[in-house]
């Protein structure tokens, strides 16, 4: 059985997570008008629909203003996993009031979810993942604006004439920013932005966020025949659609000459790659006229789906009354990285001594990665991916013989096969099996990860007499709500202390070398080097120091799967192992340096 053959018989969603380095920047802009007509990037019952602000509908609303961030509340779906804004089911009556949401589950109950953030970790986890974070969603300007979010995603299976169309869901986007400079909200009252973080000799390696977008994957997908026109027949959602849209929209970089071929730009082509501006993807090929594609329209078909969102501005609510506006970052380092993109150039610097830092060359692009994280999850039947014929031939009593490549393509995100055979390779069967979480297999429940991806196969729930999720049925399986909900928290705390802890290797070894003796000095660029480095050694050290004692605790929960899943996703993010190495290394060019 290959993957187009195996049914996604529940929900389905994938979480996309772009790591940045911030440093929050004073804008001028004015949102006394924006702040009465934003609109919720949020699911609702017909295309586009967003729930508007009262006071937007007193204003008039629609009027064409910019994107902006805004602080999340508990009604955003970051934190109501699976959770409809409407009733469990289609009808408009007031009966199903307390009915769970279309996937089954409970009405979502926001003090339950706070509780839970809350009450999950031991206290200095919680504190790391959400006392010195602030969470913000892009709130589009007007519901007409909103409906440029809509994704629509299609693609042709190998070997089929069939294309297949999947009506995505964009549930929004968000961002997150660690160590949140507290004081802009303390003392920034009037809106007269006077706490200009952005006059700082030099950003913090540990002021790092995410951003992140939540899609939704369609029930049913529409099948275009070869023709390129809509067939009457409808199909379900398949294992490989989600395969499919995983691979390919977690590129926010070109990853190697002419990937944009392999699929990419047919998935996407319907698709804005900036939600503010008229033009999608498929108008960026068709612009090339069959030559190769520009740089440029390579760079805006990737990282131009993501780095637009870095441009709109921040809205801070102060605790002393007024509002302040912020940039997520200089403008300077948007365009350095486009221009990275674009040129593939590396600046050098003029004293002849090492590379200046990061942003200067790379821009925002400082993680070492063009992939997005990947958390992921589909309600199917465990039976799909277990692979009895493995197991029985096996020699070994591991439970990882059973795992097929289905698995091990799911969970390390990549494109689907067509291969009927599900036997992984000895390579794959011992790569899955330090990665894949079973406490609840009997249950018809797997969790894997890697150091770019969470992923979660869960059992369906029980049908109804409609043939739709019930939501008594959800009782039985409560861990989609989970997997989205405390255990993104613990997954992106930990891929925050991965980006720093790389993020610090780089500073480190982009510290100007150290000076010959002073006898042996050439000019003024020598002696210069001799403070540059012993400065930036101590902040090398001093943040490593904090990262160490306020995001590497000894234990992240104590409930016992929530302590289980921390140890595995702590080992495949290789937090110990590189934060040992850094010290020691830290050690070292101290040492020698001294």
């Amino acid at each position: 059985m290959n993957d187009l053959q195996i049914p996604v018989a529940g929900p389905a969603r994938s979480r996309f997570v772009v790591p940045f380095p911030y440093w929050l920047t004073p804008t001028t802009t004015t949102t006394t008008t924006t702040t009465s007509t934003t609109s919720t990037l949020r699911r609702g019952e017909g295309e586009g629909e967003v729930e508007e602000p009262p006071a937007a509908a007193a204003a008039g609303g629609g009027q064409d203003q910019e994107w902006t961030w805004t602080e999340a509340t508990p009604e955003d779906p970051i934190w109501r996993p699976f959770v409809d804004a409407g009733g469990g089911d289609d009808d408009d009556d007031d009966d199903d009031v307390d009915a769970g949401d279309d996937f089954g589950n409970p009405r979502f109950d926001a003090d339950d979810a706070a509780f839970q953030r809350r009450n999950y970790f031991v206290p200095e986890a919680i504190f790391a993942a959400h006392a010195r974070s602030r969470t913000f969603v892009l709130r589009a300007p007007s519901p007409a604006a909103s409906a440029a979010a809509t994704t629509d995603l299609s693609w042709e299976p190998q070997g089929t004439r069939w294309a297949r169309a999947l009506q995505m869901r964009m549930l929004g986007a968000y961002m997150v920013l660690f160590e949140f400079p507290s004081y802009l909200v303390r003392g920034g009252g009037g809106g007269d932005n006077t706490n200009n973080i952005g006059v700082a000799a030099s950003p913090s390696a540990l002021h790092h966020g995410f951003l992140v977008v939540d899609l939704e994957f369609p029930r049913r997908v529409q099948m275009i025949n070869p023709n390129g026109k809509a067939d009457p027949r409808t199909d379900m959602l398949r294992l490989a659609d989600v395969l499919q849209v995983n691979e390919l929209f977690k590129y926010y970089r070109l990853p190697f000459q002419g990937h944009q071929t392999l699929g990419y730009a047919d998935l996407l082509k319907n698709t804005r790659f900036d939600w503010r501006k008229q033009g999608t993807i498929a108008e960026v090929v068709a612009a090339a006229n069959g030559a190769p594609m520009p740089r440029r329209a390579l760079r805006n078909a990737y990282l131009g789906r993501w780095d637009w969102m870095l441009e709109c501005p921040i809205i801070l609510d102060n605790d002393g009354g007024g509002r302040s506006h912020w940039l997520p970052m200089p403008a300077a380092w948007i365009a350095r990285a486009r221009g990275f993109e674009q040129t593939l150039a590396v600046p050098r610097r003029s004293d002849g001594h090492d590379a200046p830092p990061a942003e200067a060359t790379f821009g925002w692009l400082t993680y070492p990665d063009n992939r997005a994280f990947v958390w992921t999850a589909v309600a199917a039947d465990l039976a799909y991916i277990h692979n009895p014929a493995a197991a029985a031939s096996s020699s070994s009593s591991s439970s990882s013989s059973s795992d097929s490549s289905h698995w091990v393509r799911f969970v390390n995100v990549d494109l689907p096969s067509t291969n009927p055979t599900p036997v992984p390779t000895p390579f794959e069967q011992d790569w899955i099996r330090d990665r894949t979480y079973r406490r609840w297999a009997h249950f018809g429940s797997l969790y894997g990860f890697s150091y770019h991806s969470g992923a979660f196969w869960t059992a369906p729930a029980a049908a109804d007499g409609d043939g739709d999720d019930g939501p008594a049925a959800a009782a039985r399986n409560p861990f989609l709500d989970i997997f989205f909900g405390v255990y993104f928290d613990l997954a992106l705390t930990l891929l925050y202390t991965r980006v720093v802890l790389l993020r610090i290797a780089s500073n480190l070894a982009l510290l100007p070398s150290p000076p010959p003796p002073p006898s042996l000095q050439w000019d003024v660029c020598d002696s210069r080097a001799a403070g540059e480095a012993a400065s930036g050694l101590v902040k090398v050290k001093r943040e490593l120091r904090e990262l160490t004692r306020r995001y590497l605790p000894a234990v992240y929960s104590t409930q016992q799967q929530g302590h289980e899943l921390a140890e595995l996703f702590r080992k495949c993010m290789d937090v110990d192992a590189l934060a040992e190495r850094l010290a020691r290394k830290v050690e070292v060019v101290g040492a020698m340096d001294g």
